[in-house]
């Protein structure tokens, strides 16, 4: 079991663009939340929006948040939207995005009529933007897989972990580096038992 107090022993790359994109979305380096002795519920919520930010690059736009929402309660500096343009092209299905998504929607469906649909991201897209968001879904499927398979749970490292869950297999170190320690920073058990509250 990792200590939520040792830095994450992931990709030192990953850290490094994930850093980039803390400061980037909310003027603060990784070594903000590093320094937390934990992290209360507004720090983990702005480690997890930017770890959304990271899955809806390929399909959102960003503009500059206006005064009055970097004062709000999360801070942040920029506001992502979805693009409908961008999610009915075909650049981000060869994306690492493209591939998680599907597999968060193949591994949360409980499809009870014989033969499981391949997963469409798009569909799935539409479901959450009006339902209960994406991280609750990345969160549920992470519950069931990450979570929920001793496998993943005896592996020490963390990010060699998440690796090992579908879909992950191909996600940007960045954003490995980020749920890593967002996961040792709260501690597996601390991290499992929020997952099963947003889910």
């Amino acid at each position: 079991m990792t200590n939520p107090q040792d830095p994450p022993t992931t990709n030192p790359d990953g850290l490094t663009a994930f850093d980039h994109l803390l400061r980037d979305e909310y003027g603060l380096p990784l070594e903000y939340w590093t320094s937390l002795p934990t992290l209360d519920d507004r720090e983990r919520d702005r480690l997890v929006k930017a770890l959304e930010v990271l899955i809806l690059q390929p399909i959102a736009d960003a503009a500059d948040s206006s005064d009055e929402m970097r004062t709000s309660e999360m801070g942040s500096l920029r506001q992502w939207q979805l693009s409908d343009e961008k999610i009915a092209g075909r650049d981000w299905e060869q994306s690492w995005q493209w591939q998680l998504i599907a597999a968060i929607d193949n591994g949360t469906r409980n499809e009870t009529s014989g033969m499981m649909t391949p997963s469409d991201p798009r569909l799935f897209l539409l479901r959450i933007r009006y339902g209960k968001g994406l991280f609750p879904a990345l969160a549920d499927y992470l519950g069931r897989v990450f979570c929920g398979r001793a496998g993943t749970r005896q592996v020490a490292d963390t990010g060699s972990a998440l690796r090992q869950v579908p879909g992950f297999e191909t996600a940007s170190p960045a954003f490995i580096a980020g749920l890593s320690f967002l996961i040792d920073k709260l501690g597996r058990d601390d991290f499992c038992d929020f997952c099963d509250d947003l889910s």
